[in-house]
This record gives structure tokens, sequence and C-alpha cells, in this order.
């Protein structure tokens, strides 16, 4: 699965370019109670980044740019596991709950970060 994300994270960042940020649906928590939320600016920082302004998608959204980086190293690391003989590698229980542990803080982090710069 992990080899197929490469062509389509390029044909969404190529798309990104040609769809207008007014046919993005509105976030519904922001329009409702007037909290943004945790994903709040993606769709204009990966706008930003595939214009080639990295420092502005940072700046709106860093948690979706890390994801994205983080979407992209993962498939070149399935590329070369299923292409290129690379052992996989084999993460523990202990070792999977600490993964999930920082996902869920980075997480939290970048909406406290969302919320205090909108």
């Amino acid at each position: 699965m992990g080899v197929l994300f490469v062509p389509i994270f390029a044909l969404v960042m190529v798309g990104l370019l040609f769809v207008p940020i007014e046919w993005i649906p509105r976030c519904w928590l922001y329009d409702g109670l007037g909290i943004p939320c945790p994903a709040c600016g993606s769709y204009r920082a990966l706008q930003s980044v595939a214009r080639g302004d990295v420092i502005a998608g940072v700046r709106q959204q860093p948690f979706m740019v890390a994801a994205a980086l983080g979407m992209v190293s993962y498939s070149l690391y399935a590329f070369l596991v299923v292409f290129g003989r690379l052992s996989p590698i084999r993460l523990t229980r202990m070792q999977r709950r600490l993964a999930i542990g920082i996902g869920v803080l980075f997480v939290a982090a970048d909406w406290v970060y969302v919320f205090l710069c909108q």
C-alpha cells in the first residue's frame, strides 16, 4: 500500500494547485463553535507547499506539513522494502504504544498552536 502513495500524493499536490479554496468545505467545528479543529488550515498549508513556499505551509499548519513529509518518507521506505530487499521494521507492542502516544501528543500540540495562532 505504501508504494502506491507516491503517485497518489503527487497527483494530490498537483491538484492542490488547481482547486480553489472556495470549493473546499468549511470546518464545521470552527463555523459552529468558533474553535479551530486540529486540521484547520491544512488545505492552505498544503497549497503553500505545492507552490514551493514550505515556510508559509509550516506557519499555517505544521502538523499537516510534517504528516505529508512522514507519508512520503513511509512510502519511500515501503518501496525499498518491496523492491529493494530492505527488511521491514518490526515494532514491539510497547514501541507501538509509545509511537501512538507521541502521535497523540503531537496532534494536541498542533491543536494548541492552531488555536493560539488563529
